[in-house]
């Protein structure tokens, strides 16, 4: 077999094609699962998030039906749910308001730390993209 034989099978559309093919193939096998993988991790997230502002929202009116004299109620309440725990992390400055039972709002019927509350679960939701 001589060198131009070779260099005819090798130039050989159907060859190239059938390499191209291949190639192809073995890419879209290793980066389809990884694609794959980061879709349903995305997916999960925000299915994740989205159940933590509904425990928020519902455990927010909850507190809200407190009566607002009941301030030490109010904080009793929060410190023994298992959700406000998860919301904790993202009050920072936040959190000494809520505890704070000498902050009224006027005409307000309910107490200042479920707005607080309301406040940065919307702040979160927003952030989040979840709206």
């Amino acid at each position: 077999m001589d060198w131009t034989s070779i260099n005819n099978i090798i130039t050989n559309d159907k060859v190239i094609s059938g390499f191209i093919g291949l190639l192809a193939g073995l890419v879209g096998t290793a980066i389809g699962p990884w694609v794959k993988w980061g879709v349903e991790k995305r997916k999960l997230i925000y299915q994740s998030r989205r159940e933590l502002i509904n425990k928020w929202r519902s455990m927010t009116q909850k507190a809200s039906e407190l009566k607002t004299g009941e301030g030490g109620g109010f904080v009793n309440y929060l410190e023994r749910h298992e959700d406000f725990y998860s919301i904790q992390p993202y009050l920072g400055q936040d959190q000494t308001s809520i505890y704070s039972p000498r902050t009224y709002i006027a005409c307000s019927t309910v107490y200042p730390g479920v707005l607080k509350l309301i406040e940065v679960i919307n702040k979160k939701e927003k952030e989040w993209g979840l709206v």
